[in-house]
């Protein structure tokens, strides 16, 4: 591990703490969307990052010490329940515990403090779980290399892991405010450092360079490019990436997470894509409207629609959105297109 000096902080911060996890250790994949074959187009762009600020500006102990796989837990808990208007926000403290709790890190004895490779971290999350009470109900491997596996993890679930070995020119200069951008270049194996993301294609915070994924470390919000990605962060260049499903991002209060899912349909598309989660029970289609007895009136005409978008999954292209409207349109006795 090495201390570099971060401006914006005024003092140093770790890198190199991040262990690269076995290859080779069993970890569910996400499948590609055109061998799942029922995954609908992800937004344009997404970001969750603003409810969680105050949290994401935090470095959770990542200047002392080398729990960047720890800080990066934090910050996901944050976008999690901020997101849902009830943020949980990680102490240093809190961070640090869970720290020595994965990996043997004694606070005061730097021989212990020597990182951890994030599968570690998210096993220990699925049995344990986080100091706000929730636990992970799984995780799926992500292919950084699949645009539309990245977008959809993130707009899905809120929330992606990444790990990788910092390239020397991506802290060399130190960025030291938001919208640096990290482009393909050499990694380094030795600046093992793990990041999250809850956005990308956002210029919400770093304004025009929003072309890719944009990570949460020491405090800062960037870019990691699309073509950095796939490069960098795959087993075959050292890195990788996971997403999580956690209760935290479910609003109990209306039964849907920030999303657009319910319970049952987000476990469930998490499923089709390579989990194994069991199901709760599903809420079950719209009623079908009345048949009109005469010509059928607004009301009616959108009542039918509504039945055969809120039925279908949450996610739609804009074509699908018309043809399920058009079904149910078609539905109505006396309707004229």
């Amino acid at each position: 591990m090495k201390k570099i000096w971060a401006e914006h902080l005024q003092r140093h911060v770790i890198v190199g703490a991040c262990k690269t996890p076995d290859p080779h250790a069993p970890m569910l994949r996400m499948h590609r969307f055109a061998l799942a074959g029922t995954a609908p187009p992800s937004p344009a762009s997404c970001d969750y990052s603003e409810p969680a600020m105050s949290v994401i500006r935090d470095e959770e102990g990542n200047d002392a010490v080398g729990d960047c796989v720890i800080a990066e837990d934090a910050h996901t808990i944050a976008v999690l329940t901020g997101n849902n208007g009830k943020l949980y926000t990680y102490t240093k403290d809190q961070t640090l515990t869970d720290y020595s709790a994965i990996a043997g890190y004694v606070p005061g004895d730097t021989s212990t403090d020597q990182g951890t490779d994030p599968i570690t971290a998210l096993n220990y999350r699925l049995s344990k779980g986080y100091a706000d009470g929730s636990r992970d109900l799984g995780y799926l491997q992500v292919d950084a290399a699949s645009q539309d596996e990245v977008k959809f993890a993130i707009s899905a679930f809120g929330n992606l892991k990444i790990w990788c070995g910092l390239p020397d020119a991506w802290i060399n200069p130190f960025p030291s405010r938001d919208g640096f951008v990290w482009d393909e270049d050499v990694s380094d194996p030795q600046n093992g450092h793990c990041i999250g993301s809850c956005g990308y294609n956002s210029p919400r915070i770093v304004g025009a360079n929003s072309d890719g994924v944009q990570v949460m470390t020491w405090g800062l919000i960037g870019t990691v490019t699309w073509r950095a990605l796939a490069k960098h962060c795959t087993p075959a260049g050292g890195g990788g990436m996971a997403t999580r499903v956690n209760p935290d991002w479910l609003n109990t209060a209306i039964g849907k997470t920030p999303s657009g899912f319910n319970w049952h349909d987000l476990l469930n598309a998490f499923d089709v894509l390579g989990g194994s989660l069991p199901l709760p029970p599903s809420p079950g289609p719209s009623p079908e409207p009345p048949v009109p007895s005469g010509p059928p009136t607004l009301a009616q005409a959108q009542a039918a629609v509504d039945a055969r978008v809120m039925g279908a999954f949450p996610l739609l292209s804009h074509q699908q959105a018309v043809t399920l409207a058009n079904a149910g349109l078609a539905s109505l006795r006396g309707w004229t297109p």
